[in-house]
């Protein structure tokens, strides 16, 4: 942990008061993502059970409705390991999880006849549509209306006007209000859950909309495999009308339209996933990842990682109040344009006025602002991210003002590469450090840590440095949790919920001899294996093991050498995080210490053999590299007494630490092989 203690107690509260940014140019988007996010207790019905193949060949969409139609409660429809065949839209209704024993053990592959979003949850408009009285202005959480006798309390509406100014396209007018709940009635007043985003000017003819929202659904622990391109905009995910749904811990792979489409959907969350590749990459609305749209809202995307795509996270249509935030994008890519291939917006506002949007702590390679549709609105904000290739680019000076550039990085110096060009105006820019350069000049220290989290994440309080993007960090210098799992190769990442169980506690190494250490820790409840990560302290890659039960015995380490490690449960819906990091350190190798063996010859060139006088039992040969990496193991069970072993064919020249392992002790010589 290298951040001071007292910035992680300042941070948040630095953060609260905005310095950088004045209030009423912001909004709260701490309110981002699910109002309830934990159906833990829901009844959890197996597939299997019911009827269902997970041969990959045999289709479950005849099984699956069926289970679907005889639901009677909230219900969480568990997929065991396994590939399950769909040639048929999966459609949702409310109170309904699809749940996999996790992305690398359970697949739907979708081979769909007809051109259909593969999973789709969708509500719709309501029919009742009344007047506002007034003139309701951002910031405020109750709305007149001219008749309320159409609603009730936790009733959905959309609060809207005549937005013909506002977008360019007739297919977005309507889609620049915003989505709430009534949260009481009292004569003509509704009072919302949250304050507006935007005013509503009288000259605009304010109104309130019913909505019929599809609630509480999810989608976790699975992958997604889609067979079937599609001419038309079809998505693998597709939210229409849906009020706290989720998608978290997938991987899904090739898409047509997005991976995950919210339009129309409020305080939804896309977290901890894998987006990878599309079918097609041309204009015309192909190769997204997630896309929010049509009014969508307070939805949080968090945590994912994208993967060859054209357009990894985009809004648009009147977007407001969603939060993407520590995202990693790589790999951009598009066709039918002149421009290179890999110059791709991964992140972009697409116009028709999306408003209020943060994006905060994301890793991509080229951040656009474009006016494809027109204009965007004001106060989306561009906080702490990290452009690595074409940068940070306005397409022109039409495309939208009063914007916030605060504690980005832009650091490709190669020829056409790094840019930052920003037009239009009233934008507020601060601490952006442009290829080592803060722009503009003078505008530090910068204040704010977060705009919208209450807590620094677990992440980080283990691994790496808080806040990881902007300054007073040194360009590049840290990294986000989604990079670093994308790197390892921890694709996703399932999120806790409820009480499930902790990582584990009380981490103890012992005994720690010359090229072994045993670690335990407490037996955590509900855990069915761990994982440890090691190394040797500031160097290298983690190194990783996953014991079922709650110790270990890491053998082929380097003598008289500081290690660090950290361990995490599985619990039955995901990963926790780790556990803070502890370090022990392996005993020196002293020369006459401990038993002796011969070993010859050594140098050895063809074989090498190894004599010694033992009592019966198992006995571990292993040879590893001075970089700890092993050439040779292997197990056997002496009789007792004499004992005579070749090592043969041998591995590469050069030095090599042999290990034998014995009953109660480790025999160790330096062997060289030419």
């Amino acid at each position: 942990m290298k951040f001071a203690a007292v910035l992680l107690l300042c941070s948040f509260s630095c953060s609260l008061q905005a310095q950088t940014i004045p209030a009423e140019r912001t909004v709260n988007w701490s309110l981002a993502g699910l109002e309830a996010d934990c159906f833990a207790d829901w009844p959890v019905l197996n597939i299997i059970s019911a009827g269902g193949y997970a041969d990959g060949s045999t289709s479950n969409d005849a099984v699956l409705a069926e289970v679907l139609d005889g639901l009677t409660e909230p219900t969480i429809i568990y997929f065991p390991s396994g590939d399950y065949l769909f040639e048929d839209q999966i459609a949702l209704p409310s109170g309904v999880v699809l749940r996999g024993n996790g992305a690398d053990h359970t697949t739907l592959i979708f081979d769909l006849a007809a051109e259909k979003d593969l999973i789709a949850a969708k509500g719709s408009a309501g029919a009742v549509t009344v007047s506002i009285i007034g003139a309701p202005a951002k910031g405020n959480s109750v709305v007149k209306v001219s008749d309320p006798s159409s609603f009730s309390p936790g009733n959905f509406i959309i609060v809207n006007d005549d937005d013909t100014e506002l977008v360019n396209n007739t297919w977005a007018l309507g889609t620049t209000g915003q989505i709430v709940r009534i949260i009481s009635i009292a004569g003509n007043n509704l009072t919302l859950n949250e304050p507006l985003r935007r005013s509503y000017p009288a000259d605009r003819s304010p109104y309130v909309r019913s909505m019929n929202m599809v609630t509480d659904v999810g989608i976790e622990a699975l992958g997604i495999s889609n067979l079937s391109p599609m001419s038309s905009q079809r998505s693998n995910i597709f939210f229409r009308y849906v009020w706290n749904g989720y998608v978290s811990c997938v991987e899904s792979y090739k898409t047509n339209y997005a991976h995950v489409e919210l339009e129309h959907a409020a305080h939804c969350a896309v977290t901890g996933s894998y987006f990878q590749d599309a079918w097609a990459y041309d204009d015309g609305g192909k190769g997204y990842g997630v896309l929010a749209h049509y009014a969508a809202g307070a939805n949080l995307i968090s945590g994912n990682i994208f993967k060859h795509l054209r357009h990894s996270m985009l809004v648009q249509a009147g977007a407001n109040g969603n939060v993407f935030s520590y995202n990693y994008s790589e790999d951009p890519f598009w066709t039918g344009t002149v421009l290179p291939s890999d110059a791709a917006g991964d992140l972009v506002l697409h116009g028709n006025y999306p408003y209020a949007n943060l994006f905060e702590g994301n890793i991509l390679q080229n951040l656009v602002v474009d006016d494809s549709h027109g204009l965007n609105g004001p106060y989306n904000t561009f906080f702490r991210n990290r452009a690595d290739n074409y940068g940070i680019v306005m397409s022109n000076a039409s495309v939208g003002n009063d914007m916030h550039f605060i504690g980005n990085e832009v650091t490709n110096t190669g020829f056409l590469k790094g840019l930052y060009s920003i037009y239009g105006s009233g934008h507020i820019e601060f601490g952006n450090n442009i290829k080592g350069t803060v722009t503009p000049a003078g505008t530090s220290p910068l204040p704010e840590q977060t705009l919208y989290l209450g807590s620094v994440p677990s992440f980080y309080l283990t691994t790496g440095n808080w806040p990881p993007i902007g300054i007073p960090n040194a360009i590049s210098s840290e990294d986000i949790e989604s990079h670093y799992r994308f790197v390892s190769g921890d694709l996703t990442l399932c999120a806790d919920c409820g009480p499930s169980c902790s990582y584990p506690e009380d981490l103890n190494a012992g005994p720690v001899l010359i090229n072994k250490a045993s670690l335990s820790w407490t037996t955590v409840t509900d855990a069915s294996r761990y994982e440890v990560q090691y190394k040797p302290s500031g160097a290298g890659p983690w190194n990783k093991v996953k014991p079922l039960e709650n110790n270990v015995l890491l053998t082929g380490l380097m003598p008289g050498t500081n290690y660090v490690w950290k361990v995490r449960s599985r619990c039955p819906d995901g990963w926790t995080a780790f556990s803070p990091n502890t370090t022990f350190t392996t005993l020196s190798m002293r020369a006459g210490e401990g038993p002796k063996a011969d070993i010859f010859p050594n140098p050895a060139t063809d074989a090498l053999s190894i004599h010694l006088h033992a009592d019966g039992g198992v006995i571990q040969i292993m040879l590893t590299d001075l970089h700890g990496r092993r050439a040779y193991t292997e197990t056997v069970t002496h009789e007792g007494g004499q004992w005579i072993h070749s090592i043969r064919p041998l591995p590469a020249p050069g030095i090599y630490l042999l290990q034998v392992y014995l009953k109660d002790e480790v025999i160790t010589e330096k062997v060289v092989i030419e």
